[in-house]
């Protein structure tokens, strides 16, 4: 499950950086560009924290970090 959400977070960042490069540099709409990188983003970092309070719950405190 927590490849699956950095795998989505990931795609979703890289996706955003194209369309944001896209609308910049093509159309010239950074605002679109803009929201996407950061929903994109915040993706990655909801799914990795996800992640990490999920393998804390299953490692127990021994967990590192």
């Amino acid at each position: 499950m927590l490849k699956l959400l950095l795998a989505t977070g990931l795609a979703g960042c890289g996706f955003s950086g194209y369309l944001l490069y896209h609308d910049v540099f093509v159309v010239h709409e950074p605002v679109v560009g803009s929201a996407l990188i950061y929903g994109g983003c915040m993706l990655l970092v909801l799914g990795t924290s996800l992640g990490l309070v999920r393998s804390r719950s299953v490692l127990g405190d021994n967990f590192p970090g």
